[in-house]
């Protein structure tokens, strides 16, 4: 950075040349306990909120190493941006233990990002998502003790607030079928997603933000997996799919530790494989005795999960799981939410696709 204890002046990162031979590297952060945020994120002239860094090649030891490009209380300066941009740089990464700093800054400073007519839409959607993935790794990564969770929900809370609070963050929806697939981005789109169709069924406010704070949740549980099956690359065995139906419960019993989760959003996160024929799990209820907010993840859950690229299926179009969702109402899904999801789907998938 600026310097070291010996008082020799070291250039700060940012104030180099970025060459494409530093930077042109490939490599999974969570290897470095770190996750990817866009720049698009920091306002210039404003106190960063975290240490950010950049993966630069050391082609003497050839690998990669994580070099400080900004520290926590730091000043992030307009030339440092425009200097990223011009090397074709959007992505910094972020220490997981330090990404709930992030979702504070950003929340705090959303309205301003909202307000601000020179930013695209779908830019200030794409921020939203990458900190509300980032929130959600920080979240899996934690000790899910009571007050990790109640600080995780709360920041969660606010993000669905920032969602809720600008309607067009919720149209433009046909992108998140390109989205590289994994339970964060999955979580973000689940959220996203039941929001607009809860604004497209005329759920009332807060019916809209518990949707979307359970869509947001809805696979904590799998916090609680092992990774060799969440990961695994064929089919699941008789004994990994029980562990993995259990997800549901796990994910309630984590969030009943926490005492400002309502009910609602508890039974949609408990309930949200269950099917409207009685045969989902884990209670086997049917009909409507599923509590709707739940019977909606259900749809919404099958849609994002049919139209996501896995390791063992390609993805299918918007249109194929509109079909397959009406294949199963009536089954798995409730009639009526099934016929209305393909009509939303119409006007906000199929049609702008």
């Amino acid at each position: 950075m600026a310097g070291n204890d010996s008082g020799v002046y070291r250039p700060h990162l940012l104030d180099q040349d970025l060459s494409p031979q530093r930077r042109k590297v490939e490599f999974d952060p969570a290897q470095f306990g770190m996750a990817a945020i866009s720049i698009e994120v920091l306002h210039p002239g404003e106190e960063s909120p975290a240490d950010f860094f950049l993966p630069l090649y050391n082609p003497e030891k050839k690998c990669v190493e994580m070099s400080p490009a900004c520290t926590q209380g730091e000043v992030f300066k307009t030339a440092w941006r425009e200097r990223l941009l011009a090397a074709n740089l959007t992505t910094v990464y972020v220490p997981l233990d330090q990404a709930g700093s992030v979702t504070t800054y950003f929340c705090h400073l959303a309205e301003q990002l909202m307000r601000d007519s020179s930013r695209p839409m779908r830019e200030k959607r794409q921020v939203v998502r990458e900190v509300a993935c980032l929130n959600l790794r920080s979240l899996f990564a934690s000790d899910l003790s009571s007050r990790s969770l109640r600080q995780s929900l709360d920041q969660t809370r606010e993000l669905v607030t920032v969602l809720g609070s600008e309607p067009q963050l919720l149209q433009g929806l046909g992108e998140l079928l390109r989205s590289d697939v994994d339970i964060f981005n999955h979580c973000v789109n689940v959220c996203m997603i039941a929001m607009a169709f809860g604004r497209f069924l005329d759920l009332t406010r807060d019916s809209v933000l518990q949707l979307g704070t359970a869509g947001m949740l809805h696979d904590l549980g799998y916090s609680a997996t092992s990774n060799s099956i969440l990961r695994k690359p064929d089919s699941l065995n008789a004994e990994e799919w029980r562990v993995v139906r259990q997800h549901p419960v796990k994910g309630y019993k984590l969030l009943m530790s926490v005492a400002t989760v309502s009910y609602e959003v508890l039974s949609a996160v408990q309930h949200h494989h269950e099917n409207w024929n009685g045969g989902g799990y884990p209670a086997g209820l049917s009909g409507e005795r599923i509590p709707r907010l739940a019977r909606v993840l259900r749809v919404v859950d099958a849609f994002d999960a049919m139209t996501s690229q896995r390791s063992h299926r390609r993805a299918c179009t918007a249109f194929d799981a509109a079909s397959q969702i009406m294949t199963g109402a009536g089954t798995l899904f409730d009639p009526r939410l099934a016929t209305g999801f393909v009509r939303f789907l119409a006007e906000n998938f199929v049609a702008s696709n």
